[in-house]
Parts: C-alpha cells; sequence; structure tokens
C-alpha cells in the first residue's frame, strides 16, 4: 500500500491505462509502420504507373510526328500560300499537340487540323494590310490574299466537326473512308458532315460575291 492508500495494483492499473490499456506501444508502432510501408509503396507502383504512362505517350508521339506534320503543313500551306509561314504554322500546331498529348484521344488528326487552321487565320489576318508599293518585293506580295481571307472567314463559320471534315477532305484531299478512320466516326457521317459544310462555304462566299458585284456595280 502506498502512502496515500492506494495499492500497488492500483497504481499499476492507473500506469496501464496511460498507456493505452490493453494495446502494446511497441506493437502499435510496428502497425503503424507496416501501414506506412503499404502506402509507400503503393505510391511508389502509382508513380512508376505514371511514369510508364507518360513514356508510352511519348513514343506514340514520336510515331505518329511525321505524319501529323505533312498534314499540318499541306492545311497550312494551302491556306498561306507561303511556304515558310506553312512550316512555322505546323510547328506550332505540333508543338501544341505534345504539349497537350497525355488528355488527345487516338485520333489526334481533327485536333491537329482544327489547330493549323485556326493558328493559318490568325496569321492571314496578321496580312490583312497590304505592303506598300515598293516594300516588298513582287513576289512576295501574296495576289490570292482578299480570297484567302474570303475562305478562312467562311470556315470559320462551320461547327468544329464540319471545319474537320471539310479541311481534311478538301484541303488536305483526303479520302472519305480516310477522313472517316481519323475522326472516328461513318463514312456516312462524313458525307453529310461535308454536304453541310460545303452548302455553309456557298452560301457565305456567294454572298460576299454578290456584295463585291454589286458594290462595284453602284460605283
Amino acid at each position: 500500500m502506498t502512502d496515500s492508500g492506494e495499492t500497488a495494483s492500483d497504481v499499476s492499473g492507473e500506469r496501464e491505462g496511460r498507456s493505452g490499456g490493453d494495446q502494446d506501444p511497441v506493437n502499435l508502432r510496428a502497425r503503424f509502420g507496416v501501414e506506412h510501408r503499404d502506402s509507400d509503396s503503393e505510391a511508389t507502383g502509382a508513380c512508376r504507373a505514371g511514369r510508364a504512362m507518360a513514356h508510352e505517350a511519348s513514343r506514340r508521339f514520336e510515331e505518329v510526328f511525321g505524319e501529323l506534320y505533312r498534314l499540318a503543313y499541306r492545311v497550312s500551306f494551302r491556306l498561306l500560300g507561303d511556304r515558310c509561314d506553312a512550316e512555322d504554322a505546323a510547328q506550332e500546331a505540333l508543338a501544341r499537340a505534345h504539349l497537350h498529348w497525355a488528355r488527345l484521344d487516338e485520333h489526334p488528326e481533327g485536333w491537329v487540323v482544327s489547330v493549323t487552321t485556326n493558328i493559318s487565320i490568325d496569321r492571314l489576318r496578321r496580312r490583312r494590310r497590304p505592303p506598300t508599293r515598293g516594300s516588298e518585293p513582287v513576289s512576295l506580295v501574296d495576289a490570292y490574299l482578299p480570297e484567302r481571307l474570303d475562305l478562312v472567314r467562311a470556315i470559320k463559320r462551320l461547327s468544329r466537326r464540319q471545319r474537320e471534315v471539310v479541311v481534311l477532305r478538301y484541303i488536305a484531299d483526303w479520302p472519305e473512308t480516310d477522313v472517316a478512320d481519323a475522326l472516328g466516326c461513318s463514312p456516312g457521317t462524313v458525307k453529310a458532315h461535308a454536304s453541310r459544310g460545303l452548302a455553309t462555304l456557298r452560301l457565305y462566299l456567294g454572298e460576299r460575291d454578290s456584295g463585291g458585284d454589286d458594290a462595284r456595280a453602284s460605283g
């Protein structure tokens, strides 16, 4: 018995209660240590899986880079009519594709075409102001700039899928089956979007032509 009247068993029980009752601190730490190691293993596995996925995406991009670059160059050259500008536009489009590659699907052609078209449109807009006389060689003056601007304005009026179909089908000169494979849809869907897209282009370009004729007639 202690001085305060407590028995040895009472003191022992109090100490036992403070230490967590029947839970052994050593076993408790060991149990948490095992869980921590399991958590580390899961995190390490997730990191390895992430690196593997990134490596696979990078390998896939390298495999299709040449094909996508040729597609971007063909589209941009036919819209811009200038080799240097077309090369720059294609390179910029592929740089953006690489940046967003992880979230692109298995059919990146449509995305690349849309981005390339937008880049080319922006470059054409910067050309809108004609050069002053004698400021550039005659060979560098784009005699078809007004027509190109009308075309890209009309293309901008199309829906995203119609724009992808029209650009792939008629500017990149892809067969319907290739366009369908690239966009992940049926040839019938390609035909439908192409028909609607061309109708919109004809309507807009026809309005532009009639407006120009009216202006000339009134002048």
